[in-house]
């Protein structure tokens, strides 16, 4: 049994080595590399080879390099380019195997046919782990040698990247064992992954939105407090006093109606509950950021990850009466509060649930392709 399954991976591999996408991927993977390796850095200032530029490093050469990996190498190249490349090379695999006739080769002998359809998957994300391990390697080898920094935490790459791949291309092989067409499986897959890619996007604006509106809810309640306090002293006075102050004290009241109509409005509410019901289908749904974001948390320091953000705001830096109201006035508290959100959210939430929707497409793609009649 054991035999048969590396013969069908080997059978699988050449099959995906006899298109040349493999080879061209992995020059790309190298000249990416290549790039990293020609940055450098010199009192402070970036060089590209042997050229000096008036670029000032924000880190020193591990730390950049790293930045680089993850930024550029995870992020853009592996998380994007890559993945298109190697969706539009596995995307083949099933439809040609059910429509070519050479499934009919296969279920002649004893295999069965969800085994076969195992392999096949893994035979697919092979493809792409083989990929990301040498580009790893190579970085690895880059970072060590130019920034005098040997981190094996590199190599987290391969999984976290075999991981986001799998996402998609569960999709992508349902779809292409219900249609048989590889053209379907990488335009629906793609179409899938952009709308992933708003969901994310509309998930944290819609929590950066609402943090804005809480925050500017805890100072309407103390702007509020403050009039009442004041309003309070102006009773406590005599007559005379209140009479001498009426302006002032019609002044503080009708502030305090428009604040306390501001404080019963339903924008937090609303912006909640639509927060909550994206976060609900986000759940459910592949989440393609957080699983690579991982490699940001495990590689680069807290210190690193937080260069360039906001600067917390002075406490007392504006009189409480100067400060906005208005719940889209995002602050850059706001912005450090959602990076804390993103921060909190555990494995468990971002890959446990992203592998438990891979299964249930998976487990329909592989009853389907077990049921039908070839």
């Amino acid at each position: 049994m054991i035999g048969q399954t590396l013969a069908l991976l080997h059978d699988g591999y050449r099959e995906l080595n006899s298109k040349r996408m493999f080879w061209i991927v992995l020059v790309l993977s190298g000249l990416v590399v290549l790039a990293f390796a020609c940055v450098g850095v010199k009192d402070q200032k970036l060089t590209f080879l042997w050229y000096e530029t008036a670029i000032p490093a924000l880190f020193d050469k591990a730390e950049m390099y790293k930045v680089m990996f993850s930024a550029f190498g995870i992020s853009i190249w592996l998380g994007l380019a890559a993945s298109v490349l190697a969706l539009i090379s596995t995307a083949s695999i099933f439809p040609d195997f059910i429509s070519g006739g050479s499934i009919d080769l296969y279920l002649s002998k004893p295999i069965g046919r969800l085994r076969l359809f195992l392999v096949k998957y893994l035979t697919g994300l092979l493809f792409v782990a083989l990929q990301v391990f040498v580009f790893s390697a190579l970085s690895y080898l880059v970072i060590g040698i130019r920034g005098d920094a040997w981190e094996p935490r590199i190599f987290l790459a391969v999984p976290l990247v075999v991981c986001f791949f799998s996402y998609l291309y569960a999709v992508c092989v349902l779809i292409g064992v219900v249609t048989r067409s590889t053209l379907a499986s990488v335009l629906i897959t793609v179409l899938f992954w952009f709308f992933l890619f708003c969901l994310d996007r509309g998930e944290l604006a819609l929590l950066l939105f609402t943090n804005s509106a809480r925050r500017e809810a805890s100072t309407v309640e103390r702007r509020i407090d403050f009039l009442d306090k004041r309003l309070d002293y102006f009773d406590r006075q005599t007559p005379e006093v209140r009479e001498r102050s009426q302006n002032v004290i019609d002044s503080f009241r009708q502030q305090r109606q428009e604040l306390v109509k501001q404080r019963d409005s339903k924008a937090l509410r609303n912006l909640t509950i639509a927060h909550q019901l994206t976060y609900g289908l986000k759940t459910a749904l592949p989440k393609t950021r957080e699983t690579t974001e991982f490699m940001n948390r495990s590689l680069l320091s807290p210190r690193t990850r937080e260069a360039g953000g906001p600067e917390e705001p002075e406490d007392g830096a504006q009189p409480l009466d100067a400060r906005s109201t208005s719940w889209a006035d995002v602050k850059p508290a706001d912005v450090q509060q959602l990076a804390k959100n993103m921060n909190n959210r555990t494995a468990a939430w971002a890959v446990g649930t992203s592998l438990a929707f891979e299964a249930v497409v998976l487990l329909l793609a592989a009853w389907i392709f077990c049921r039908r009649d070839f």
